[in-house]
């Protein structure tokens, strides 16, 4: 089914999503989401992506080691911390960055989804809701891998529409895509095997 987007609906949403991913960014950039908004476990994720950027391995404290963390969420932050690791704070403020542009995927899918429907109406609530609620936007604030497990449930589930609104049989090429989204969606937050085989 191909969507049939208005020209007002589309300069909306952009207008909604740059000012949704703009309110994230002064929160993140500006620091005022530290000490406030930031979860007490992502301090843990800086740490070790910290250790690991440093040479130091997979450690907290620089002396045992550690898997207590979800690892795809990590292996993207760990380059973060080696290019910034001088800077006390900057390398979580770019990791804040960094799940202010997942929200941003997120939102796009989410929009993408409900055009498919020609719910024109219903694709700017869902756009509103996604970008300046303060639910969502804190979320994407904490620090943790909230807003990249979105990003790729939200890809899976879009792809399963697809197939569905195409009613296209699930050959080897697209159960292929599915176990990797699936893969990648596990990596992210490990519940996400739970979700997604549900949404599958």
């Amino acid at each position: 089914m191909r969507s049939t987007e208005a020209p007002g609906v589309i300069k909306t949403f952009i207008l909604i999503a740059a000012t949704g991913v703009a309110i994230r960014f002064v929160f993140a950039l500006t620091g005022w989401a530290e000490g406030a908004l930031i979860a007490d476990d992502a301090y843990y994720y800086f740490k070790i992506a910290g250790n690991v950027a440093s040479g130091n391995g997979s450690t907290f404290d620089g002396i045992y080691p550690t898997n207590g963390y979800h690892p795809l969420w990590m292996i993207l932050i760990v380059p973060i911390f080696k290019i910034f690791g001088s800077s006390l704070w900057l390398p979580v403020r770019v990791s804040l960055v960094l799940s202010a542009i997942f929200d941003l995927v997120s939102g796009i899918i989410i929009f993408r989804i409900l055009q498919r429907k020609n719910l024109r109406t219903e694709s700017i609530i869902a756009s509103l809701l996604w970008f300046c609620s303060p639910v969502t936007v804190f979320l994407s604030l904490r620090g943790m891998e909230a807003s990249l497990s979105a990003t790729l449930i939200l890809l899976l589930c879009e792809y399963l529409l697809r197939l569905a609104d195409e009613d296209s049989m699930l050959r080897i090429n697209s159960s292929l895509v599915i176990g990797v989204l699936i893969g990648f969606a596990g990596l992210a937050r490990t519940d996400n095997l739970v979700t997604a085989g549900f949404a599958v």
